[in-house]
């Protein structure tokens, strides 16, 4: 078997696909272009970033398995995963909404929230004691409980 080839499309500023989130992003010259695999029809969809500190409370890694079942049902791009400090903040700029599963008291994703709030995306963290720094903060708490919508549904 060969080699599949791989079609990478550059989206200039002046393409109607270019995303509007990078716009006016804090600290970042806007980018002439990018480059771009997969299906860009994604990047016109309502985009959630999900993030997590490594150490996280077991509860909050259930009620995360729990939320992504229920987010298979909303009609938006959810992104997230293993990312460098780079991709992570590219993720985030991307989005729309971020959603942050919980974040380590003085760790580097709650530093990150911080950076993300003044950005003025919205950012919301799962209902749980152990996500008080970040309810501190200004994440939005959001409760799973049967009959609640989520904000994306």
């Amino acid at each position: 078997m060969g080699a599949r080839a791989v079609d990478i499309l550059r989206i200039g500023l002046e393409d109607a696909r270019y995303p509007s989130q990078l716009e006016g992003m804090p600290g970042y010259e806007l980018p002439t272009s990018l480059d771009a695999l997969g299906n860009l029809d994604l990047l016109s969809r309502r985009k959630l970033a999900v993030l997590c500190s490594v150490k996280c409370p077991g509860s909050l890694i259930l009620q995360s398995y729990d939320l992504m079942q229920r987010l298979r049902q909303a009609d938006l791009a959810v992104v997230g995963g293993f990312h460098s400090p780079m991709e992570r903040e590219w993720l985030a700029a991307l989005a729309d909404e971020l959603l942050v599963a919980h974040a380590s008291p003085g760790g580097k994703t709650e530093q990150f929230c911080r950076e993300l709030l003044e950005w003025g995306k919205p950012l919301y963290t799962l209902e749980d004691r152990a996500n008080g720094n970040l309810f501190e903060m200004g994440a939005r708490p959001l409760r799973l409980a049967p009959g609640v919508p989520l904000p994306w549904s």
